[in-house]
């Protein structure tokens, strides 16, 4: 029952947590990689999507012990 948009936003955002959590990537070296058109529009559908910007995230859900993505 969501849009193709709402979709892909979300499928967009999932893989942006994963990166959060497992890269040490940059957020706009992620909102460029998963192909946002700014870096205040990924954080705005982050936050829309999570309830929390991408640093907050990343401070609650970083795990050092995790493999890095490349």
């Amino acid at each position: 029952g969501s849009s193709i948009t709402g979709f892909m936003q979300d499928m967009r955002i999932d893989e942006a947590k994963r990166h959060i959590q497992h890269s040490d990537r940059g957020y706009l070296e992620i909102s460029n990689l998963l192909n946002f058109s700014s870096q205040s529009y990924f954080n705005c559908i982050f936050k829309k999507k999570t309830g929390l910007t991408p640093k907050e995230y990343r401070m609650q859900n970083c795990n050092t012990d995790t493999v890095l993505l490349n």
